[in-house]
């Protein structure tokens, strides 16, 4: 009987020593990649969820400044800062004008129909005459022609008298 020394063509190859620490570093590194992968997704949103809880606080906490509207403002020829002295918004209680006027108790205003008013709060009202007894809201121009009024705020009285007294010096 002949012993073969030569490996037969359908052998399986076997493990060397050389190779087993090849497969196992293999298998070691294998969780280590996927939980690197896991950071690198896993950080950034994160990151994106905070800044966007961020923003979402700045836009609860801030809130935009009144703007006046500048033709609707030269157009009148009387503003008032004026409370609601009546809940139907028809009877106004005047605490100060430009020019300056005197009214005597309450000043009927019409045109304020629609508008959304705090009974507690001063508003800047622009205003003219609209028969003997009553004042009319004086009207964005055209094309829009908006009912628009302002909260009586001390910014906002300073941005008024900073367009009036711009519209002097003109």
């Amino acid at each position: 009987m002949a012993v073969r020394n030569s490996p037969s063509p359908k052998a399986t190859p076997r493990r060397t020593d050389v190779d087993t620490p090849a497969l196992v570093a293999a298998e070691e590194t294998a969780p280590v990649q996927s939980t690197a992968t896991g950071w690198r997704i896993g950080l950034p949103l994160v990151v994106l969820c905070l800044w966007m809880a961020l923003l979402f606080t700045m836009v609860l906490l801030t809130s935009n400044p009144t703007t006046l509207n500048r033709a609707q403002i030269l157009d009148a020829p009387l503003i008032v800062a004026a409370t609601p002295a009546s809940d139907d918004r028809v009877e106004w209680n005047v605490e100060r004008s430009w020019p300056p006027a005197n009214f005597d108790g309450a000043i009927r205003i019409v045109g304020l129909e629609g508008l959304s008013i705090d009974h507690r709060q001063a508003y800047l009202i622009p205003i003219e005459r609209a028969n003997a007894d009553e004042f009319q809201l004086v009207r964005t121009p055209k094309p829009f022609a908006e009912a628009l009024i302002y909260p009586a705020t001390p910014e906002v009285i300073a941005d008024l008298e900073a367009i009036l007294r711009a519209a002097e010096a003109e």
